[in-house]
């Protein structure tokens, strides 16, 4: 139960993709995804394009990035039942986002965020955690 209130309380509070529907997360998402190029250099080892929207994908995902880390005290569980691994770069986050949302279009219509949590939950499910 209270993995089920961590996730809602954290997207919730997320004010930037909060505002974004899974429209506007898959658009920004496929122009950050369409525009890495490997020969410049960032904190993932690649540059991505410096338009407002796919800073916003980028943000989204850094910021699901290190919300995955979280743990409760005292637990090794992940606190948003994100069991992505620590090597997954920002990048393949968007990746992972794109190919879930464009499977999905029946449910673009909601939450950026929370699509964007489920895309991550379906591709890296945790085992043996519960609610």
């Amino acid at each position: 139960m209270k993995y089920t209130i961590a996730v809602t309380l954290i997207l919730a509070s997320s004010g930037a993709s909060k505002a974004t529907e899974g429209t506007q997360l898959l658009e920004a998402c496929r122009e950050l995804v369409a525009g890495i190029h490997s020969d410049n250099q960032t904190e993932d080892g690649i540059i991505v394009p410096s338009t407002f929207t796919s800073g916003l994908c980028m943000g989204s995902m850094q910021m699901l990035k290190g919300l995955s880390q979280l743990s409760f005290q005292g637990e090794s569980r992940p606190a948003l039942a994100l069991c992505v691994p620590t090597e997954v770069r920002t990048t393949q986050y968007a990746r992972i986002v794109v190919k879930y949302l464009d499977a999905h279009p029946e449910e673009l219509h909601q939450d950026g965020s929370y699509l964007a949590y489920i895309a991550l939950n379906s591709a890296f499910p945790c085992k043996n955690v519960g609610n």
